[in-house]
Parts: C-alpha cells; structure tokens; sequence
C-alpha cells in the first residue's frame, strides 16, 4: 500500500486529491517551466553528451544556462529542448514530404 506525495516533499504538487497525480496541472493552467540537468536532457533526446555539447558549440542545440550566478552546474529549459524536437520532426516530415513529390 503506497502512501501518495505530500506537499513540500520536494516534488510539485497541484492537487492535493488521492485520484490526481502530482504531475497533474490544474485545468487551463500554463505549463510550469522545468530545468533539466544533462542526464534529463540525454533521455529525452535520445543524444550522447557528446552530441549535445557539440550541438551547443555549433549552435544546432539549445544553450544550458548556470543554475545560480557563478555556478559552474547548468540546466537545459525543458522548453527549449522540446521545441528543438518539434523542430527536427517539423524538418523530418519536410523532406519527407519532398521526397514523396
């Protein structure tokens, strides 16, 4: 028998109700903005580090930005990251489309 979050657990919490998730928003609300350390970022592209960090550089990747000021520990806008995607399914499905003309 699991016991469900509580509120200031570290995770974000919308609803306090037994029959909602702690990742369910309220209805109509904007999505809260997340950062995302690199391991996050590598999951859900599906890139190496060594891929993300040379998208960076070339800047074909989205740039990560320090946590604090002076912080050498950075995180990826979750935002960010999934437009890049949208972006790269939007080029897919371009050529694609090309291709079948």
């Amino acid at each position: 028998m699991g016991t469900s979050p509580k509120v200031g657990e570290g995770r974000q919490v919308f609803f306090k109700s037994e029959a909602m998730t702690d990742q369910t928003p309220l209805p109509g609300a904007p999505r809260p903005r997340r950062g995302l350390r690199l391991p996050a970022v590598m999951a859900k592209t599906g890139a190496k580090e060594t891929q993300i960090k040379e998208g960076v550089k070339a800047g074909t990747f989205p740039k990560p930005f320090p946590i604090m000021p002076g912080s050498r520990s950075v995180i990826w806008d979750e935002e960010e990251i999934d437009q890049h995607l949208q972006r790269q399914m939007a080029t897919r499905d371009a050529k694609q489309d090309a291709e079948q003309k």
